[in-house]
């Protein structure tokens, strides 16, 4: 059965703790064939995992591209929808007809009123600085500063992490373009 990555990993560090333990003639040499077997196969797993991880990079980011599009196309024909709907309405209304059944449905029109926020900066700004405009026209949403919390961390200003606030622990690697090889085009 093919050894994981993590089990060739643990398998060589063990073999190395074999030859710092101060193996000597035969015993030495076999461990020493050992490790360039498990680091030949480790370097091949490794290999594979970094192209499995190219691909699915690769993947993702024509999946972003695809969703960018769609999103686009959505935008477009919501806005069309929405055009087309108006413009129905305004016709309609225009004809003073109220209702009209046709052979694919009944349509009717009607206008309503109401607002859009061009801009909330703006609205907050004023609702701040004037006493006519009622604070209940902004609602302020808490928002956690991270970096403010990882700074009083590390600056020792807080002593351990606020409720509500957990700790995590990432791992990351950069890849570099490497020269491509026989093996990599098979």
């Amino acid at each position: 059965m093919a050894k994981k990555l993590y089990e060739l990993s643990d398998e060589r560090n063990a073999i190395l703790d074999r030859i710092m333990d101060g193996l000597q003639g035969e015993e030495l040499q076999a461990a020493t064939e050992e490790l360039w077997g498990t680091e030949e196969a480790f370097e091949t797993k490794l290999v594979n995992a970094i192209k499995a991880l190219r691909i699915m990079e690769t993947d993702h980011r024509g999946s972003q591209d695809e969703r960018s599009a769609l999103g686009g196309q959505t935008k477009a024909l919501k806005n069309g929808i929405e055009s087309l709907r108006t413009y129905i309405a305004i016709c309609l209304i225009d004809t003073n007809l109220d209702k009209v059944r046709t052979s694919v449905g009944t349509v009717s029109a009607n206008e309503t009123h109401g607002i859009d926020i061009a801009d909330v900066d703006e609205l907050a700004r004023a609702v701040k600085e004037r006493e006519d405009i009622p604070d209940n026209f902004i609602t302020y949403e808490p928002k956690a500063e991270k970096d403010a919390i990882m700074e009083a961390l590390e600056n020792g200003d807080i002593n351990e992490l606020p409720p509500g606030v957990v700790a995590t622990h990432k791992f990351g690697i950069r890849l570099s373009r490497g020269r491509k090889t026989p093996e990599d085009n098979a």
